[in-house]
């Protein structure tokens, strides 16, 4: 009989293994060693993510939300390296000699963010497939389990995200619901947007961004929401924009609100872009929601109760 039919836990090895190497050189540059500056690692418990100087992240693969995959792609010779081995998978050494082989970014998702990536990985499908089974193999064995009656209750479908600026003061809180991710990195957003909520999968165009700006020209809310407008005739007027809606009777937050419904294109996908924009403490406040045309009346339910559920909260 197994250790897992017996109930007792397996003992945690390697599946999968990708270890990144530098060159270091010494003795007056005459000669190099290459040395190890990062694993990645995916265990029969954990993802694992370990870098030379900066430690290690370890999501357990029962706590996982999910992974996805980024960059998809064919690459030829010299794109991608590194040493790969696992139950699963041959062994790999070094460069491709082949004309071209897939690869991708692994983008480990766990507290509704992406707190690992694996970044140009060959065959990211079947990795990905092999953290997915092995996932499923540790909820059936937990399924099998007696049920404690002093477990936490199941996880919510709905989160409150709150924000805080540079100084720890809480600005504002909005529900999101789980299969909205948070993303704050201002390396990967437009930097007047303090959050994303990104809809899974990361793929798709659909998200929430939640900008705060200075009102320096102290304008009233109608004077920017009108600036606003025809801002967009002008610079989107070649991306095939439609005015769709614009509206003073809307609300955020308890404060007076300007609605603006318009489409336009995002990476030539006609896309249908909802904002709303108020005033609070003299700062501008933007909520801006955008999709596929197509998902549009398929989202709206969802955003409608997002930005219902925003509140600014009051300073201390």
């Amino acid at each position: 009989m197994s250790q897992e039919q017996q109930g007792q836990p397996d003992q945690e090895v390697i599946l999968w293994l990708n270890e990144i190497t530098k060159s270091v050189w010494h003795k007056l540059h005459t000669k190099h060693t290459k040395i190890v500056s990062q694993t990645q690692e995916i265990t029969n418990y954990n993802v694992v993510l370990s870098r030379d100087n900066e430690g290690t992240i370890k999501i357990p693969l029962i706590d996982l939300d999910d992974v996805q995959i980024m960059n998809n792609r064919s690459v030829s010779q010299g794109i991608y390296s590194g040493f790969s081995s696992g139950r699963y998978f041959c062994s790999y050494h070094g460069f491709s000699n082949s004309n071209s082989r897939h690869v991708g970014d692994l983008v480990f998702l766990h507290g509704a963010k992406p707190e690992i990536i694996f970044r140009n990985i060959a065959a990211p499908n079947r990795v990905a497939s092999l953290v997915k089974a092995e996932k499923k193999r540790l909820q059936q064995l937990q399924n099998d389990k007696p049920i404690d009656n002093t477990a936490p209750m199941q996880q919510e479908k709905i989160r409150c995200y709150r924000y805080q600026d540079k100084t720890g003061q809480n600005l504002f809180q909005i529900n999101r619901p789980l299969n909205f991710i948070v993303i704050t990195d201002h390396e990967t957003i437009n930097k007047n947007y303090v959050v994303i909520l990104k809809a899974l999968p990361l793929t798709s165009l659909a998200a929430l961004g939640i900008a705060i700006l200075d009102n320096d020209k102290d304008l009233t809310l109608e004077a920017y929401a009108n600036t606003n407008i025809e801002t967009l005739f002008i610079i989107e007027k070649t991306k095939n924009f439609h005015l769709l809606e614009s509206t003073n009777k809307a609300t955020l937050g308890g404060e007076n609100a300007h609605m603006i419904v318009y489409n336009g294109l995002i990476n030539n996908v006609y896309s249908t872009y909802l904002n709303i924009i108020a005033m609070h403490n003299n700062k501008i406040y933007s909520i801006l929601f955008n999709c596929d045309v197509e998902e549009y009346q398929q989202y709206l339910p969802t955003v409608t109760s997002m930005i219902e559920s925003f509140a600014f909260i009051v300073r201390t």
